[in-house]
């Protein structure tokens, strides 16, 4: 958690199994930038606004949505087909204090022309894990994407997986080395509803 005022500037690598055949891992050395100050906050790939207390938060954020393929590295699957890229979503969230951990949503809906889907998350995520300088936060994403978002990152034209419901689980982790150095880390796994779960081809 970062004071008002503070920022944090680093680097992320993030890998995962791609969703369409023939491309089978996607991987990213990103830049991770963080500013928070009062009412205002700056992500890597999220800007928002927010209002806070000790119980609760809500934020009005525009958020960059990393689905779809490398331009430069289409998918066998996908050759010949649409391109599809990456999209902002405009969005709202709440967070809200439970127990050891925090009950948080979100309402998000395209506006950059691309899927012009929506999605809702609700999730929980647990906070009271500490070892020394290690703090483990494990959560449990749901997450409901409309047909429009899912078609248009994962549809082809004898595929259409429509609207569904996923579910996340996961953990984040973060080891303080110093006042100013920490090491954070994110490990999850992903249930695809339904049609979701089938790769395009």
């Amino acid at each position: 958690m970062f004071a008002p005022g503070e920022s944090a500037v680093g680097f992320t690598w993030r890998s995962e199994r791609s969703p369409y055949e023939g491309s089978d891992r996607n991987s990213d050395l990103l830049p991770y930038l963080l500013y928070d100050s009062r009412y205002f906050y700056l992500q890597s790939n999220r800007i928002g606004l927010k209002l806070e207390n000790e119980s609760a938060r809500g934020e009005l954020f525009l958020r960059r949505r990393f689905d779809g393929f490398s331009t430069d590295r289409v998918p066998e699957s996908m050759v010949g087909l649409d391109k599809r890229f990456a999209g902002d979503d405009l969005g709202v969230a709440a967070r809200v204090r439970l127990g050891a951990g925090a009950v948080y949503g979100e309402a998000m809906r395209d506006v950059s022309d691309k899927s012009r889907g929506t999605e809702l998350r609700v999730g929980y995520r647990y906070e009271g894990w500490w070892s020394g300088n290690l703090r483990w936060r494990p959560y449990l994403t749901a997450a409901w994407r409309d047909a429009k978002l899912n078609d248009y990152y994962f549809g082809t034209p004898d595929y259409s997986p429509g609207a569904g419901l996923n579910l996340e689980l996961g953990l984040l982790a973060a080891y303080r080395f110093t006042q100013r150095w920490q090491l954070l880390a994110r490990v999850g796994a992903t249930r695809w509803a339904g049609a979701g779960r089938e790769r395009p081809a």
